[in-house]
């Protein structure tokens, strides 16, 4: 009976750890000196900023951090229906803790994870000596800068599909990179990524976070 209940309590353990929700990322990290974290965009992953980091690394503590999305899809796991972009700017947080970094970084974001970075200075501005945002998706911006108004309608609307527990089919991923790129001339089903974006289709799942945070930025 002791042995069961001990098995039992380890049942509960695993369990309940398979469905906590991960304060910490994974990361890579190459170099010394200043440090400088780098959030990759929303459907890539550590591996788009390698040869930035592989140059940067010469002088300065190049910190990659994987966002939850691409995280959960690699591991074929679903994100928590609270998911949020707070959700993965505090994983920045406690990642930064948990490798007791105390000086200010240079923080860098690139689309989706421009984004990640934008709330994480805005919640915690302590932690920033310079923030990088490159091509963050904030409607509101780029709608003052005259960009398309009719496809970022497109994107909004599709943007809603993308829940963190959405079940991501090929017209949908179709949908996604066609609003990325022309493919009035292009048949996106034979562009060579094409195999490459199905096998990853579950980092879509969550990007419907990103609508609601504009009213905050």
């Amino acid at each position: 009976m002791k042995q069961m209940n001990v098995l039992l309590t380890l049942f509960l353990i695993a369990s309940v750890s398979g469905f906590a929700q991960p304060k910490t990322k994974e990361i890579l990290i190459e170099g010394e000196g200043v440090p400088i974290v780098m959030l990759n965009g929303g459907t890539a992953d550590m591996s788009v900023f390698e040869p930035h980091s592989k140059q940067l690394s010469t002088a300065y503590k190049v910190i990659r951090m994987q966002q939850f999305n691409v995280q959960y899809a690699n591991e074929g796991s679903t994100l928590p229906r609270n998911y949020s972009v707070q959700m993965e700017s505090e994983g920045v947080k406690a990642t930064l803790d948990s490798l007791n970094v105390k000086e200010p970084i240079i923080l860098v974001g690139h689309s989706y994870g421009g984004l990640i970075a934008f709330d994480f200075a805005l919640n915690h501005p302590g932690y920033i000596h310079s923030l990088v945002l490159i091509e963050p998706p904030v409607f509101a911006i780029a709608e003052e800068k005259n960009g398309s108004v009719e496809g970022m309608k497109q994107m909004q609307e599709l943007l809603k599909k993308l829940t963190p527990q959405a079940n991501i089919t090929e017209e949908l991923i179709q949908a996604f990179r066609c609003a990325l790129m022309d493919c009035d001339s292009v048949d996106i089903r034979r562009h060579t990524m094409w195999k490459t974006w199905v096998k990853q289709k579950n980092r879509l799942r969550g990007l419907s976070v990103i609508l609601p945070i504009q009213s905050r930025l």
